[in-house]
């Protein structure tokens, strides 16, 4: 009997030692995955920085801030070997980074689009005020001073990377710079063929 017990105590124990040499090499494994997962998110956070710099974008900004305090996170979580929570959290301060990044090229490619259009209001207003001539437009200096104002606010909004409204009033006032000089055109062009018509009369009746 004595026998018996001694063997199942021996089984017990070749058991208990498998298994904690089991977990252990789970546990290191797990602390070498944690360990390349937050190494691959300081490289995520080094580019996202430069990014949200370059940007100057607020919301990208707050992204990349939300993905620093997670990355805190997951390494406090790293240091009191809870491995697989430190992973979990620094994923999500990943995912953070990664919108953050998004949102700053987003920002890039508007502030370009914004640019261009404030531009190309600019010369339209110019070209109101070379080909249109005087007395074609009804009130045309009061038109083309509004539309300088409008657009010299629409430059300040740009300038406090307030993209949106820039882009809608530069929007607004190259739409009303075009309907000018459509209108002056259309007009010149009936003029013009009033001229031609009379000088047709004047022939035929010579």
């Amino acid at each position: 009997m004595l026998r018996r017990y001694s063997f199942y105590s021996v089984v017990v124990l070749a058991l208990l030692l498998v298994s904690s040499g089991v977990l252990a090499q789970g546990q290191e494994r797990n602390r070498e995955r944690a360990q390349a997962a937050l190494d691959q998110t300081e490289e995520l956070l080094l580019r996202a920085r430069e990014a949200v710099q370059t940007s100057g974008n607020p919301q990208a900004g707050q992204l990349l801030q939300q993905a620093v305090t997670l990355q805190k996170s997951a390494r406090q979580a790293f240091q009191t070997d809870a491995y697989l929570v430190c992973m979990a959290v620094t994923r999500q301060a990943q995912q953070k980074a990664t919108a953050a990044m998004a949102s700053a090229r987003i920002s890039e490619q508007l502030e370009g689009a914004v640019l261009r259009k404030l531009e190309r209001a600019g010369e339209l207003l110019d070209q109101v005020r070379n080909e249109v001539a005087a007395g074609a437009v009804a009130d045309l200096d009061v038109l083309l001073e509004t539309g300088r104002e409008s657009l010299s606010r629409a430059w300040e909004f740009y300038r406090r990377q307030e993209y949106k409204p820039a882009n809608k009033l530069a929007e607004q006032v190259g739409r009303s710079a075009q309907k000018l000089l459509d209108m002056a055109r259309r007009q010149d062009r009936g003029e013009s063929q009033y001229d031609r018509r009379r000088e047709n009369v004047r022939q035929i009746m010579e």
